[in-house]
């Protein structure tokens, strides 16, 4: 039987732009298993999260939140309002949810800098 700690970590990526792209690499080298689910029926980087391999799970026209099912954590594109009901259901099975930044700032080696606003940071 295999302890929790050492079974797959489960993530549930929202959105498949660029960020969703972003995140789906992140998790795929570190071994996590990965679901990725899009509002839009051809989501702009679907070819390329396709190409990362054949376990990951996608889903697209429309948030699909059977995919939290086993979920661990929730990555939530930028683009992707946190009011959508996939989120809500999150948060009813208290899984994890984080954005791309939060997900990449956890493995950085340094200290993190953030720079906000709409104008001015060319």
């Amino acid at each position: 039987m295999m302890a929790e700690t050492d079974r797959m970590r489960r993530a549930v990526i929202v959105g498949m732009g660029r960020s969703g792209l972003s995140a789906a690499r992140h998790l795929a080298r570190r071994g996590w298993q990965i679901a990725v689910t899009d509002s839009r029926a051809t989501p702009p980087e679907l070819a390329a999260i396709r190409a990362l391999g054949a376990g990951i799970t996608l889903r697209s026209g429309g948030f699909d939140s059977s995919l939290l099912a086993g979920a661990d954590l929730v990555v939530a594109s930028p683009g992707v309002a946190l009011n959508e009901p996939i989120f809500t259901r999150a948060r009813e099975q208290h899984i994890e949810i984080v954005g791309d930044i939060e997900l990449f700032g956890r493995v950085a080696d340094a200290p993190i800098v953030g720079i906000t606003g709409t104008n001015g940071k060319t």
